[in-house]
């Protein structure tokens, strides 16, 4: 810690602990995310870990499942259980659809970053997430894809989504 030449952005020990000396702190503290940090700690405790785990793998199997129902393709090889990336046609506009399903449709995806923007669309399936988050945004990512001309089946992600979570 203290040989440490890393930026610190957020908390440095360092600093901290010489405070601490002082009964102070070195920066007003984040009350609201620690809070925040309890309640989901609080949350994962209750479901227990290895469930928490096993409710990610279903969600994102299921995203996984209405990406490729769809008629979409994903973008990674081996997809994590945090996000599902979608990959977007050639010459899709990419922006247009983070934009539509932002503004019209009111979800939130994650548009792609650097030499992938404009070029796959993340869904994120961790975290205070259930099912019917799963449908809702893969019905709103089939109605915009559609409305922005991209060639999906309307209905299939959904339908492939709610089989997986009916294990069917």
């Amino acid at each position: 810690m203290a040989k440490s030449t890393l930026p610190k952005f957020y908390l440095s020990l360092d600093k901290a602990l010489k405070n601490l000396e002082k009964k102070t702190t070195p920066y007003t503290p984040a009350v609201a995310g620690i809070m925040g940090l309890r309640t989901s700690l609080d949350a994962i405790l209750a479901e227990g870990m290895e469930a928490v785990w096993a409710r990610h793998a279903i969600l994102a199997q299921a995203t996984r499942a209405g990406v490729l129902g769809m008629g979409m393709d994903l973008f990674s090889k081996a997809p994590s259980n945090a996000a599902t990336a979608i990959k977007l046609p050639d010459g899709f506009d990419g922006n247009a659809l983070h934009k539509k399903l932002r503004d019209d449709l009111k979800v939130t995806c994650a548009g792609g970053q650097d030499q992938l923007k404009g070029k796959i669309e993340r869904i994120a399936h961790m975290g205070y997430y259930d099912q019917f988050d799963v449908v809702v945004v893969l019905a709103a990512v089939e109605l915009a894809l559609r409305e922005l001309g991209a060639p999906v089946r309307i209905g299939e992600g959904v339908a492939a989504a709610q089989r997986c979570f009916a294990g069917v």
